[in-house]
């Protein structure tokens, strides 16, 4: 007989539909979860989110535009937060306090405060909190992480990332996460994911980061007057015709976050890294570089990695080694797929993640003290440990 989850989406849209994968995949027969209630202050959302499980799952759910009263009105096993991140924090405390697992979209919190408090606080609870940094679980990464296991390029020494971003100008400047109060920066909100992966490719935390970044150029082009006039092109033909990015309008009047950002971090560990961010760049991939005593590993966006062996004094595109992956391995969905069933399998089997609470806590910190460091010039920031 199968276990039956009851589950709750806090942001009913958008990144939330991925939540749907909860009661399409089967779970291998052992559990059955069913989406009974959402909350989501915009009523259109509400609408959509009931009228979504009717017409995929036949299943109703009740609509709520206030969070608290969810959580009470509902006998809820867990709760995925997939709000914007400055409600991270407030949400997620108020299920961890009333014993109601948390699956949250990352980051953890924008404030240093708030990550410190958050994991005080799930410490205390009897439910468990898991952090979506899904990035950790693209074959990519996982192929990578397995080389540098392996010892197949020595000790690894250094680790740059290069990330390239072609939506941005869509995607975060022309609603809240143009917003410095609301996200902290675009190098957490967006570098989270990667600065995390930086922590597991090099099995250690940062423990110093510096940081710079600039309004390079959105802050200079047309802005919106109210935010019911934002522009942001849904429909993916219509974001990729959306070009140049210097003919965009409709960029958030409040708009005060960086378009481009760069960070050093040295790992407790020694190993030294770098993360590069460009938002309106014409392409898109991220390009990790994992340089070893032996060798060195590089992906070609998440097609592909080549591990380098043998050396020529010659650029050479190909890798001694080269390890492809097919078109459904590197897609968002795959990724889903398989956070979501490690988050049950955690708090049905109490089966750790791939990624954990430190994990979380480790990349939002880092992400945090470095947009302290590119907002003070660049100045050197140490990484607090956790405070129990």
């Amino acid at each position: 007989m199968k276990t039956i989850i009851k589950i709750a989406v806090s942001g009913c849209c958008q990144r939330g539909e991925f939540v749907d994968e909860c009661v399409s995949n089967s779970f291998d027969n052992r559990f059955q979860v069913n989406i009974v209630a959402g909350f989501d202050p915009n009523k259109d959302n509400l609408v959509k989110f009931a009228e979504r499980l009717s017409i995929k799952f036949d299943q109703r759910a009740n609509c709520y535009d206030d969070y608290e009263e969810m959580l009470d009105n509902e006998k809820l096993d867990a709760v995925f937060i997939t709000s914007p991140d400055y409600f991270h924090y407030e949400q997620a405390k108020l299920a961890l306090e009333k014993n109601i697992h948390v699956f949250l979209e990352k980051p953890l919190a924008i404030s240093e405060e708030e990550c410190h408090n958050l994991v005080q606080i799930a410490h205390k609870s009897t439910a468990k909190i898991m952090v979506g940094h899904n990035l950790r679980y693209m074959p990519f990464i996982q192929k990578m992480h397995q080389i540098v296991r392996d010892g197949t390029i020595g000790k690894v020494v250094n680790i740059w990332v290069r990330h390239f971003i072609s939506y941005g100008g869509d995607a975060f400047f022309k609603d809240w996460h143009a917003e410095r109060e609301k996200c902290g920066s675009l190098l957490l909100h967006k570098g989270c994911h990667d600065i995390d992966a930086i922590h597991f490719l090099g099995n250690s935390y940062s423990n110093v980061v510096c940081a710079f970044g600039q309004q390079s150029l959105f802050n200079e082009l047309p802005k919106a007057k109210y935010q019911k006039q934002f522009f942001k092109a849904e429909d993916k033909q219509q974001r990729v015709n959306n070009w140049p990015p210097e003919e965009q309008q409709g960029f958030n009047s409040k708009l005060d976050v960086e378009d481009n950002c760069m960070m050093m971090m040295q790992l407790d560990n020694g190993i030294q890294c770098s993360y590069m961010q460009n938002n309106f760049t014409p392409d898109c991939s991220r390009n990790y570089t994992i340089i070893g005593t032996k060798g060195r590993i590089e992906n070609f966006g998440n097609s592909a990695v080549h591990v380098y062996l043998n050396r020529t004094d010659n650029y050479s595109i190909n890798g001694d080694e080269i390890f492809e992956f097919n078109e459904q391995e590197q897609s968002h969905n795959f990724t889903n797929n398989l956070i979501i069933r490690d988050f049950f399998d955690y708090i049905i089997y109490d089966k750790q993640p791939l990624v954990n609470l430190n994990d979380a806590f480790y990349s939002a910190i880092s992400c945090i003290k470095g947009t302290q460091s590119m907002r003070n010039n660049g100045k050197r920031c140490e990484i607090s440990a956790f405070r129990p």
